[in-house]
């Protein structure tokens, strides 16, 4: 059957010539160009600036969490799933982290797990106050073979910090803490009082023994509030024994040449030997791990007035 054209059919180049369409064409193509125009191209993420100095200011830290915690490192679109791959002149492939993100992601989850206290914000070798020279000196010694080595040392360097509260050595412990995980050594932070409350649960059958394994697999241990705050993780000899045993074992892992040790403590060198009854066998071994006591001289950095209304200041 033959088709004839009739007034009421037209065809499409004839309705596309008309000006309500020819218009709107024009309105379509307007759109396409302003989308290509403010099209921006894809951005890949590069996560290697960031370092202990720069986590605040750069706001990857959680504000208002009951642990120092670090927020997730994206990938950064150029590896798969942190892993990279490369072939050699040989045709063989190897696969390897990718230094755009996974690094910095692996070391984020390191200080994660390390759980600090959420006053660890903002503490670094960056802004940290030394009180005396020889602190200076003795810290920075430590920071070089964190961040180097020394393969002339025999002995990883140990260091027994004591002073009065508050006046930074527990701040101390956080820079170190932070400044090893980026020099990717493995790093242990702990109480004394933490310690105690584990084997406490382990007498209850809640939990193994805190001594069994605990310092393996470490290279640097930061040991706080030695003998407790106020020396109370001496008040008992169930808890005298203990210590025994947590001492044993520090000298033991320090002794292969395999673990570092920072500790610090409220106490005086002579009210600690007080506190373990002059245990000969513990005294020469931190004479041996630590040589010669650090003592902080410093202010009391948390206190900003006098403590006349606790009855305290005269």
């Amino acid at each position: 059957m033959r088709h004839y054209k009739t007034d009421k059919m037209v065809s499409l180049s004839e309705t596309l010539k008309r000006p309500e369409f020819v218009s709107m064409l024009d309105d379509l193509r307007r759109r396409r160009d302003e989308l290509k125009a403010t099209a921006t191209k894809k951005v890949y993420g590069d996560y290697r600036h960031l370092n202990d100095r720069n986590l605040e200011e750069n706001n990857w830290v959680h504000r208002h969490k009951s642990k120092y915690t670090l927020k997730e490192v994206p990938y950064c679109g150029l590896c798969v799933y942190g892993r990279v791959t490369r072939k050699d002149d040989d045709g063989y492939t190897y696969s390897s982290r990718c230094t755009r993100c996974e690094i910095t992601r692996q070391r984020f989850e390191k200080l994660n797990r390390l759980q600090l206290p959420p006053d660890a914000f903002g503490m670094h070798f960056g802004a940290y106050e030394y009180d005396s020279a020889e602190l200076r000196h003795r810290i920075r010694s430590l920071v070089s073979w964190i961040s180097y080595g020394n393969e002339e040392q025999p002995k990883s360097p140990s260091v027994y910090i004591w002073g009065q509260p508050g006046n930074g050595k527990t701040s101390l412990l956080y820079c170190l803490a932070k400044e090893a995980i980026f020099s990717d050594l493995r790093v242990k932070y702990i109480t004394h009082q933490k310690l105690v409350e584990q084997r406490y649960a382990s007498i209850r059958g809640e939990a193994s023994n805190p001594l069994d394994n605990w310092l393996d697999n470490i290279d640097l241990l930061l040991f706080d509030e030695l003998g407790g705050i106020g020396g109370s993780a001496h008040k008992s000899s169930w808890l005298t024994s203990f210590n025994a045993d947590l001492y044993g074992s520090l000298y033991e892992r320090w002794e292969s040449g395999d673990l570092s040790i920072v500790t610090t403590t409220n106490l005086t060198p002579r009210q600690f030997i007080q506190s373990i009854d002059n245990n000969q066998a513990v005294i020469s071994r931190f004479d041996a791990m630590f040589n010669e006591p650090l003592r902080m001289i410093g202010r009391d950095r948390r206190r900003t007035k006098d403590l006349k209304h606790w009855y305290v200041d005269k």
